[in-house]
């Protein structure tokens, strides 16, 4: 009777924490951002970018503990910004999720080329902010099995 208990209660606050976090992104994705608090400014190695070619050089060059700021805009993906390093931030440079899109091929675009994803993480520590990303035929953002404590904060996906 004990264990059955303990099955239960346990079950519910699985249940509960999914519910918050899909109800979040169910909010972000009907067309408007939800009214997040402000990053305090990204420090360290910041690399800032303005087009889709930096973007893409940013990502192929990355080092460990690096911020990738994109200035506000739509990014017309070429690939999958397939992320390898640990502690990396890839952050619009907006308080808004909705000022700087990542944009793939299409949802319903069977010929996807190199962007079946708008983000694939193969590190640990990875903070992905402030953006949107859509119109990718997998997922928004795909993580591998080893890719430990992400963080997702004010995204539209």
């Amino acid at each position: 009777m004990g264990r059955q208990t303990i099955k239960k209660s346990s079950k519910l606050f699985l249940v509960l924490p999914m519910t918050l976090i899909c109800s979040s992104l169910m909010a972000s994705s009907s067309g408007s951002c939800l009214n997040a608090p402000i990053l305090s400014e990204p420090s360290g190695n910041v690399v800032a970018v303005a087009n889709v070619t930096q973007l893409q050089q940013a990502i192929e060059n990355l080092q460990a503990n690096t911020t990738v700021l994109i200035q506000p805009g739509d990014y017309l993906l070429n690939e999958t910004l397939y992320i390898q390093q640990n502690n990396i931030t890839i952050r619009g440079n907006s308080n808004r999720c909705d000022e700087v899109s990542l944009i793939g091929k299409g949802m319903e675009e069977s010929n996807y080329g190199n962007v079946p994803h708008g983000i694939w993480n193969n590190a640990n520590n990875l903070k992905v902010q402030n953006l949107t990303i859509r119109d990718v035929y997998f997922h928004p953002i795909q993580f591998n099995a080893d890719a430990d404590s992400p963080s997702l904060y004010n995204l539209r996906l």
